[in-house]
């Protein structure tokens, strides 16, 4: 074959593509312009030095077989007066610990627990006033938990595993707060049914505000004026414990109406809710036992906000408040006397808030962070007998030079909670390191059963519960310590 008969070109061509595939193979990420093609490569050669996603998912059984591990030995040793007086005698030894200060840190990865009223030793760690209440419950008392979140809560995700399981562990003192009507389909609970007919208006603090800023504790307000705005809370199968107690908020006003609360036919009780001015007001309802109940309108101008189900028995309730598309600075929404009047009201001993879905859409500027910093000043003010629990949040993707990696704001919204928590007082549960880190939500996703959906956001029943028991773990863990005259850290 003679030289001029050579494919000269075609040659060339073809050298140049595997000289640019090799090139781009051996290229960092962050340099190639075919990132896809360095992939391929490095799953060609089985580069093993290749991570996409830092850590496995936690492992379920693991988690439940941990959980029961602690609530055994917190049998073995229940008694907090063993505790107290050696600790007190050895104040004046231990070194002064300084308000935000976490003491052992190293103890858990994903749980801070700060100190919140300084001195030798730390006088008070920030869930001290949880756990006290818990104590309490030994001599009949009652312990509530007010869990507000976004989407990642929806359908009772997450709360209901932890409510479940402190339940079992600390007693069931009740469902806590229900909605009068629901404003996503999702929004559920796990210990009950709810149905509501004929209510005009709905006001919320994501979208439709009402003027006069008092929602009551959940945030969303309904309206009827006339006769037939319905709702009825039901048990469902699952949940055997009747209730026979009930509060019901609603706003006083002018031109207010009335309202019935009834067993079937039986009315229990009929209630005004005309005043002066319009201004938040309570009515509670005991002595009677059902699984069922009803709140209907009589007639006249009504606003309502919602109710509180609980049987009087001594343990805890936690209150599901999840708001589809609501970020922390929502909270601040409500007027602030009525919000914290309402966490009085209620007797929360634990405020659980779980926001940064929806902050790592639009990312959070000044005027948020100033928001929420005002917001927790003034939640701060309750937490001589109230503890508070920031929960960040969960992993969120994007695809960059084709390999997942967590959306930067993600770590943004972790640092600025972790400074709110430290500074005001709160506990913070880092979720985003308690999937796994970097990605994890796709190795979530992959996992089967499915642990988070194909959104690559949400969860599953599965994936909520898991990230449910994770957080219980932790907080008993903390209460173990406490026990044992360490702090709740």
């Amino acid at each position: 074959m003679s030289f001029q008969s050579f494919p000269a070109k075609p040659f060339i061509v073809f050298s140049i593509l595997i000289i640019s595939v090799v090139v781009l193979g051996f290229l960092p990420v962050k340099w190639s312009l075919f990132p896809s093609v360095k992939i391929f490569y490095k799953r060609v050669t089985r580069d093993r030095n290749m991570k996409v996603y830092s850590e496995m998912p936690p492992e379920p059984e693991k988690v439940t077989s941990e959980i029961e591990d602690v609530e055994k030995s917190l049998e073995n040793d229940t008694s907090v007066e063993k505790a107290v007086s050696p600790v007190k005698t050895m104040k004046r030894n231990l070194p002064y610990i300084e308000k935000g200060q976490l003491m052992k840190p190293e103890i858990s990865r994903i749980f801070e627990i700060p100190c919140v009223k300084e001195g030798p030793g730390c006088k008070k760690w920030a869930l001290d006033s949880f756990f006290e209440s818990l104590d309490k419950i030994k001599s009949g008392k009652q312990s509530v938990v007010t869990w507000y979140g976004d989407s990642i809560t929806s359908g009772d995700k997450v709360i209901s595993t932890f409510r479940d399981r402190i339940q079992k562990k600390f007693g069931d003192s009740g469902p806590g707060f229900v909605f009068i009507k629901n404003i996503w389909h999702w929004q559920t609970h796990s210990q009950l049914y709810l149905s509501y007919n004929y209510w005009n208006v709905t006001y919320n603090i994501l979208k439709n505000p009402v003027n006069h800023r008092m929602f009551g504790l959940g945030g969303i307000l309904v309206e009827k004026t006339g006769m037939g705005g319905m709702t009825t809370w039901k048990l469902r199968e699952n949940y055997k414990k009747p209730f026979n107690s009930i509060v019901f908020h609603f706003i006083r006003h002018p031109e207010g109406g009335d309202v019935s609360i009834r067993i079937r036919d039986r009315v229990l009780k009929t209630i005004s809710t005309a005043g002066k001015s319009s201004k938040e007001d309570y009515v509670r309802v005991d002595g009677f036992e059902t699984d069922i109940i009803t709140v209907e309108t009589l007639g006249g101008f009504v606003q309502a906000g919602g109710a509180v189900l609980s049987n009087n028995s001594p343990g805890v309730s936690v209150d599901t408040i999840s708001l589809t598309g609501a970020r922390m600075s929502n909270l601040a929404t409500m007027k602030t006397e009525s919000m914290l009047g309402n966490l009085d009201k209620r007797g929360t001993r634990l405020m659980v808030m779980q926001f940064g879905l929806n902050e790592s859409d639009g990312g959070i500027d000044d005027n948020y962070k100033n928001t929420v910093r005002k917001l927790m000043a003034s939640i701060s003010s309750r937490f001589e007998k109230m503890s508070c629990l920031i929960i960040g949040p969960t992993d969120v993707v994007r695809k960059y030079r084709g390999e997942y990696q967590t959306k930067p704001v993600i770590h943004h919204i972790i640092e600025f909670q972790r400074e709110i928590a430290t500074n005001y007082g709160c506990a913070y549960f880092n979720a985003w390191k308690a999937m796994g880190g970097n990605a994890s939500i796709v190795k979530w996703y992959e996992r089967k059963p499915r642990l988070a959906v194909g959104d690559l956001t949400h969860f599953t029943d599965d994936g909520g519960a898991l990230l449910g028991s994770i957080i219980y773990l932790e907080v008993i863990k903390a209460y173990r310590r406490y026990l044992k005259g360490q702090g709740s850290h």
